[in-house]
Order: C-alpha cells, then structure tokens, then sequence
C-alpha cells in the first residue's frame, strides 16, 4: 500500500487535512486493485502545551476491482471525527478518536461489467494510539482500532491494529513504514504501508 497526506494550516485553529492512497492485494489467488482519498476540515477548539482537542468533518470515496472484473465496486462517504491527544512527557503522546461515517455504494460500469457494491452502512468506530520519540526526528508508533456497522451486516464488528516507524525529514517533509492487522470474525487481512507526508 502507498499513501500521501497532504495538511495545510489555513489560520491558527482550522487546517484542510487530505490522503491519497493506492492498495494491491491479493486475496485467494486474486489480485485486488483500489484506491481512495478523503478530505476534511480539522478545527482545533482545545490546544495547550498538553492537550489538544479537534473535529474534523470529512468526505471521500475509494474503489476496489479484480483484476478479472469479477467484484468491485466504489463507495461515497462522508463523516465526522473526534480527535484528541495528551503529551505524556518530551517523548511520548497518546492520542483518542472517535469517528461515525456514512458509506453509500456507486456502481461502476468497466467495458460493460457493472460492479455495484450495493453498501449502505454507517460505521461506529473508536480507538487509541500511541506515539513515542525513539532519537530526535525518528518516532515508533502504534494503534488499535474497533470499528462497528451500525446496520445489520454479515461482519458487525472488526478490530485494526498497526504499529510502524515515522520519520520527520526537512521542513514539514515527513515518511513512514506500517503493518496493519485487521481481524473479524471470520476474516483477517494484513497489510503493509510505505507512506509520505506534507505540512504546510
């Protein structure tokens, strides 16, 4: 998996927050193409030597295919998340969020194939991290996540845990290497992340 983020500061406490991504997967013998972004406004409404506080609503899409254009589909959607952190000392900060997310499937019509997800879920999900300054620019970090369809659905619930490394390079320049862990309850997805980041 490939990602970029892009954060721009706009004024002291709101900031335009963006992430691209490009996944490839291979699932039973098939390969899995997609791909997404997502846009959202961060409003800080606590920020102090300490604790920070901010809301972040946002809106995306992203798309899965078969490389034989057997399943696939894109999919809309649009929320809300609740973002904090506390700085534990000079090296550690652990961080909370909240988010509840609305998901609506787009079809696709590819060469005459019509892949249609038929997704109409809203997603709950609520999880903590971890992050710790290894030697001046070079930080570990870690995360788990639980998320929850709010709607019936074959898989009500499924946990995502990652850790990785993050490295600040020049000026708002930043990258980073991740595993990911996905489990539910009859399924398990594992995943690695090479990503990129931009501050301005």
């Amino acid at each position: 998996n490939a990602q970029l983020s892009i954060n721009y500061d706009m004024v002291d406490s709101v900031g335009l927050r963006t992430n691209f991504n490009f996944n490839h997967q291979l699932v039973q013998e098939s390969i899995i193409l997609g791909g997404g972004g997502a846009f959202g406004l961060s409003f800080d409404f606590i920020e102090d030597e300490h604790f920070r506080w901010s809301l972040v609503p946002f809106t995306g899409g992203m798309f899965r295919i078969s490389e034989d254009l057997a399943s696939g589909g894109a999919v809309f959607n649009y929320g809300i998340s609740s973002l904090s952190s506390y700085r534990l000392n000079d090296r550690c900060i652990l961080a909370a969020h909240l988010e509840i997310s609305d998901f609506v499937a787009l079809p696709l019509d590819i060469e005459g194939f019509e892949l249609d997800s038929e997704i109409d879920q809203q997603i709950f999900g609520i999880g903590l991290g971890l992050k710790h300054t290894v030697y001046r620019s070079l930080q570990v970090v870690a995360s788990l996540t639980s998320y929850q369809y709010l709607q019936e659905a074959a898989v009500d619930q499924w946990i995502t845990s990652e850790a990785g490394i993050h490295l600040d390079l020049y000026k708002g320049l930043s990258c980073g290497a991740s595993y990911e862990l996905t489990k539910g309850s009859n399924f398990r997805s594992d995943s690695l992340a090479l990503n990129l980041g931009l501050q301005f």
